[in-house]
């Protein structure tokens, strides 16, 4: 099972109609659970924002499975090398934390087993979704012989 773990709500339509798309496709391989925890207000403090909001990943993601965080710093792969990471992973549960705007609280950092990059370039959170649940998607394609990546 992976879990999808994602601050504040999906706001923009084509965002919504792309990830149940794509969820839709990946569900024949593997249950995906999306789960969306509350956007903390911006305030001056966003140590304590992300702080905030990362207390609410924790709290969400399940219980004894790998934490999987998305950072900009994090580990950059090509499709191909993130559907064999995605492989190794299939016998455990997963969870892929995503964080607010600001990012993810150093505490959500700590906690994951791995830190993943999906580009270079910056994103906004609510885009990262899609990317993320495509790129599963495509995982999931490679991995079963299925000619969606070419």
């Amino acid at each position: 099972m992976i879990q999808l773990v994602f601050v504040g709500k999906t706001k923009e339509r084509f965002v919504k109609e792309g990830m149940g798309e794509f969820l839709k496709r990946s569900s024949r391989f593997c249950k995906i659970e999306v789960t969306e925890v509350s956007e903390e207000k911006t305030t001056k403090d966003e140590n304590r924002t992300k702080s905030l909001e990362g207390d609410r990943i924790l709290k969400a993601k399940k219980k004894g499975g790998v934490l999987i965080c998305l950072d900009e710093g994090g580990k950059r792969m090509t499709s191909v090398e993130f559907a064999a990471f995605v492989k190794s992973l299939e016998m455990q549960d997963t969870t892929f934390a995503v964080g607010g705007h600001l990012g993810l609280s150093e505490d959500v950092k700590k906690e994951a087993k791995y830190m993943v990059s999906l580009s270079d370039m910056t994103f906004n959170h609510q885009m990262v979704r899609l990317f993320l649940v495509e790129q599963l998607y495509r995982a999931f394609a490679i991995n079963n012989n299925i000619p969606y990546h070419r």
